[in-house]
């Protein structure tokens, strides 16, 4: 598993706020760790003569994947055969999100070659189908609620092909989501932090670097 993780982002042995040591912690950035915990895979018979395959049972380490869940997005219980992840819903409803292979984990990993992305690509499968219906519900809505905007029409397309084509332009971004070729809710995450970056400075001065971009657009044109 080390051989193909980036070795830099991972870490042994690390001392936890809430008491303990993760075995290992994947951090590719600050603040989004995810901790692994690895748990024997065999045990020796009663006579010590030979070795006893061991099904893990996440239910026995209750206490310590809650507590561990204060510090991290996400636990993956493993032993190596079985693999369990938990996201922080479970400090409240102990169940694990999905039990899957390890070496599936690792091969959605090579496609990103990301981590964090890769667990939570997983953890949002699991009501992507009726995420997805939602999704294309909400599109007639933005569709109708775009058509209610009065704005300026340009390259002589009407408004009704603007909408279309800034729609079509949403449903690209979340097909390279899916495909893990764009980092994942990519359009979430740029809102957000346009939404920061913009917020307090004003819709007066927001309106008016609108309409210097406007001006620049329409120069570069010409």
């Amino acid at each position: 598993m080390l051989d193909i993780l980036n070795k830099k982002n991972v870490f042994t042995e690390i001392r936890l706020e809430s008491g303990g040591f993760a075995d290992f912690r994947i951090q590719e950035t600050k603040n989004i760790p995810t901790q692994i915990e690895l748990k024997p895979l065999y045990k020796r018979n009663p006579k010590k003569t030979k070795l006893i395959l061991i099904d893990l049972n996440y239910k026995i380490y209750k206490a310590q994947i809650q507590k561990y869940l204060k510090e991290n997005e996400y636990i993956i219980l493993t032993n190596l055969h079985k693999t369990f992840l938990f996201n922080r819903d479970a400090i409240l409803d102990f169940e694990p999100f999905l039990e899957i292979s390890l070496i599936e984990i690792l091969k959605d990993y090579l496609q990103t070659n990301n981590f964090w992305d890769t667990i939570r690509r997983l953890d949002d499968k699991i009501i992507k189908s009726e995420l997805e219906n939602e999704f294309f519900k909400d599109l007639k809505k933005w569709y109708y609620n775009f058509n209610q905007i009065n704005f300026e029409i340009f390259d002589h397309k009407s408004k009704e092909e603007l909408i279309v084509l800034f729609l079509n332009k949403i449903v690209f971004i979340r097909t390279l989501e899916d495909y893990g070729l764009i980092p994942y809710k990519f359009i979430e995450e740029k809102y957000f932090q346009a939404k920061e970056h913009w917020e307090i400075k004003g819709r007066k001065i927001v309106f008016e670097y609108g309409i210097i971009l406007k001006k620049m657009l329409l120069l570069v044109k010409i």
